[in-house]
């Protein structure tokens, strides 16, 4: 329980590690800044253990809350709410996800991700850009598929998109093994 745990609070700061080497390597004038925001973190996650650490714990005592906070620690670590515990864990994937979909394509392409002609892959042929345009709009229709299905079953939706979120976390390995 303790490395499942590990993983859902220490997974999202591996993001942070990668970007560092990312901007070490593309900006490396943007390194200065980019450790003070990283040293504001603690502070963030101070501020919010302060407002949360003696908020109840998340009402309801249905399966999804049940699996929402025992994903966050809920049933591991007694004695803490359930309510912190979620907004740490959300905090965390938010900066994570935010690494992964903002940052490194910023700090890798500049602002090119925004035009698709200077997308290394959609500059070898028009073919190969057609592929590009066609993985964007898949990932865009996959994007409103899961909201909706979210809105038609959230537990079941949630079950699905964190098997997904699970396979990702593997998916990095060969990322991080190539930062090392």
């Amino acid at each position: 329980m303790g490395w499942q745990l590990g993983l859902v609070y220490l997974h999202p700061l591996m993001a942070l590690w990668i970007l560092d080497r990312e901007i070490r390597r593309s900006r490396p004038e943007w390194r200065r800044a980019y450790h003070a925001c990283v040293a504001c973190i603690p502070l963030l996650l101070g501020v919010l253990w302060w407002r949360l650490a003696g908020a109840p714990s998340l009402p309801g005592d249905d399966a999804l809350t049940a699996r929402i906070t025992q994903h966050a620690g809920g049933g591991i670590l007694q004695g803490v709410s359930t309510h912190l515990l979620v907004a740490t864990h959300t905090f965390l994937e938010m900066l994570h996800y935010g690494v992964w979909l903002l940052a490194i394509p910023l700090v890798s392409l500049g602002m090119a991700p925004l035009r698709l002609r200077s997308v290394p892959l959609a500059r070898r042929s028009p073919r190969w850009r057609l592929a590009v345009v066609a993985f964007l709009a898949t990932g865009g229709l996959v994007v409103l598929l899961l909201w909706t299905a979210f809105l038609a079953d959230y537990p079941l939706t949630r079950d699905v998109y964190f098997t997904v979120a699970l396979l990702h976390v593997l998916a990095e390995v060969p990322f991080l093994l190539r930062a090392l």
